[in-house]
Parts: structure tokens; sequence; C-alpha cells
């Protein structure tokens, strides 16, 4: 029955002249029938610990200039993260605080200058990932106005 109706040509409302069916075209017809490996790549699944380890700095934000005298760095990564540190002008490692899915170092007593900012986390089998560096500037809160 379908060689039938791609055979026949469709009139303009897109019936088949034989009137049994509405005619597909061909290439709905080709769409439909998907190959082995497309069933494959849909049907996969990612195990724990199978995927790519990535870590970023949320904030502060590239280019951001921070005015106050307390500031909480927010670090994002996958959840396969063990622990997660902070280094500021490629100074010492410190450890983040987890909560919510996030991870956060509270940071005061700082300086007005440029910073850099890179965050590392660690995963299971000694797996370390360095985020890329993000660059933000510290302003006096007096020196704005």
């Amino acid at each position: 029955m379908l060689k039938d109706v791609i055979k026949t040509k469709s009139n303009k409302f897109g019936w088949s002249k034989s009137g049994r069916e509405k005619a597909k075209p061909m290439n709905a017809i080709k769409e439909e029938a998907k190959p082995m490996n497309a069933i494959k790549e849909a049907e996969r699944v990612v195990r724990p610990g199978s995927a790519r380890l990535e870590v970023t700095v949320d904030c502060p934000h590239e280019g951001e200039i921070i005015v106050s005298s307390e500031y909480t760095f927010r670090i994002g990564t996958v959840p396969e993260a063990l622990r997660v540190e902070v280094s500021l002008n490629r100074g010492e490692w410190q450890e983040c605080r987890e909560s919510l899915g996030l991870w956060w170092f509270d940071w005061s007593n700082y300086a007005p200058g440029g910073y850099r900012l890179e965050a590392r986390i660690h995963a299971e089998g000694g797996k370390t990932v360095v985020s890329l560096p993000c660059r933000f500037r510290v302003v006096a809160p007096d020196s704005v106005n």
C-alpha cells in the first residue's frame, strides 16, 4: 500500500489520486526510517564519572569592578567535584565551601587593584581541572563617586 502511495501523484490537497490515503513526500518517508547509528546515539546513557570535568568562575564576571568591603566568589562545576579551591593572583589555593550545588569562597580585607582568580576542582582518581582565569578590579568605595 505504501508502494502505491509513493508511485501515485498527489493532487493540490495532498491526497493520492487513488484516494485511499494521504500521500507522503519521499523526504518525509526517508526521515521516518532512521539509520541504526542514530538510534544508538539517542539511547546513549551517560554513566556516573564519565562526564567531562569542568569548572567556571561564575562571580565575579570577567572585567567586573567590585566596590564593597566583602565579596563572595561563586564557582560552578560538575557534581563529580569532591573539592573546589580558588587562587588569587597565582597565590596559595584556598578551599571553598559547597552549598546548593555551587561552591563559594567568602573574601574580605582586600586592597584596591587588579586581580586574577582561578578555580580548581578535585575529582575521583586524583583528577584536577583548573578554570580559565577571571580578571576583575577592586575599587575603594569612596573613590566611586
